[in-house]
């Protein structure tokens, strides 16, 4: 009876440990040094979740467009501050800085050391940033990604999705452009 349920539960385990290697595939970066482990989904489960979003791996398009929103001249802008405590310094207080105008805003973190883009939401027609502007058609939008687009949301961002825009399509027309960036 014992050696039938070390077998049994041997067999289970097996299972479970083939199971997580057909999801998960192995790379290494160019120096070789450092394993991405890539989580594969199913079909079934991608298409649910996200039946009309497309993410691209973008770096360089978006490290430019974040820089065009820093660099970006706010005189025009509405200035709020908020203070914010320091997550590792609690007798440190950084700052909110949130800048708005007609159906734009812009959320900064700024400490001591840096000053950071954490959050964009662009919803002005007049709006352009680098290559990307409101109210531009989807084949425009697909020679500036250089891919093919099908999708109602495309989100451009590095591959651990720090820096994210999130691009809303409505009629084939751009509506809105939204950013999220990491801070720790």
């Amino acid at each position: 009876m014992k050696k039938t349920t070390y077998f049994i539960f041997g067999i289970i385990i097996l299972l479970f440990s083939c199971k997580q290697k057909e999801n998960k595939t192995e790379l290494k970066n160019e120096s070789g040094n450092e394993k991405i482990i890539v989580e594969k989904k199913s079909a079934e489960s991608q298409k649910n979740q996200n039946e009309n979003e497309l993410f691209l791996e973008r770096l360089e398009i978006v490290n430019k467009w974040e820089s065009e929103i820093i660099n970006l001249d706010k005189s025009g802008y509405t200035l709020t501050l908020e203070p914010k405590k320091n997550n590792y310094s609690q007798n440190v207080i950084d700052t909110i800085k949130t800048f708005t105008s007609d159906k734009i805003e812009f959320i900064f973190y700024k400490s001591e050391k840096f000053e950071k883009l954490i959050s964009a939401k662009i919803e002005n027609e007049g709006f352009k940033i680098y290559n990307l502007s409101i109210g531009m058609k989807y084949y425009i939008l697909e020679k500036v990604l250089a891919s093919g687009i099908k999708e109602k949301t495309i989100k451009v961002g590095n591959l651990e999705q720090t820096k994210l825009f999130t691009l809303k399509l409505d009629n084939d027309i751009l509506k809105s452009i939204e950013y999220e960036g990491y801070v720790d």
